[in-house]
């Protein structure tokens, strides 16, 4: 179990604290409500008759995918069909790394063939985080304006 403080002063090692992610492959991924995003990792598990991956990224925050220079699609485009067909380029290819900015929590997701996710810290009312990673539906790592400490292996954060 490890915890990291919102304010600490080096972008926290999520290879170390959730390894089981990286080198998984994308098999879902879909835009949903608001322009949300959900993708789903690793084998598909099956309980009370809905599929989800061994692992789930579920963001609810500003966002845009890219490769190099290349804009594929952004979250403020209104038509949700090129949305959806941007996200779906994910599939097939594997979560490299994720890397975060340790005070201002903007994220990027990093796939094979040079694909990336940015996550930018924008919450709409009613949201209480800007991305979580789940395991088999319980949080591993949960991140947002609130949020002191980010917990990890779906353990109760500390106060700090």
């Amino acid at each position: 179990m490890a915890w990291l403080k919102g304010g600490i002063a080096e972008t926290p090692d999520l290879t170390r604290l959730v390894p089981g992610v990286f080198g998984q492959a994308v098999w879902d991924a879909h835009v949903g409500y608001g322009n949300n995003l959900r993708f789903e990792l690793g084998a598909p598990v099956t309980e009370e008759s809905r599929t989800r991956g061994e692992w789930s990224v579920w963001i609810q925050s500003a966002w845009r995918m890219e490769r190099g220079q290349e804009i594929l699609g952004w979250s403020s485009d209104d038509e949700i069909e090129d949305l959806q067909a941007a996200f779906l380029q994910l599939v097939g290819r594997r979560l490299e790394s994720i890397a975060m900015h340790p005070t201002r929590k903007d994220t990027l997701f990093r796939f094979e063939d040079g694909i990336g996710l940015r996550v930018f810290p924008a919450l709409s009312a009613g949201d209480s985080f800007f991305w979580i990673l789940t395991q088999k539906d319980r949080a591993k790592l949960i991140v947002g304006p609130e949020t002191e400490a980010f917990g990890v292996n779906g353990a109760t954060p500390q106060a700090y």
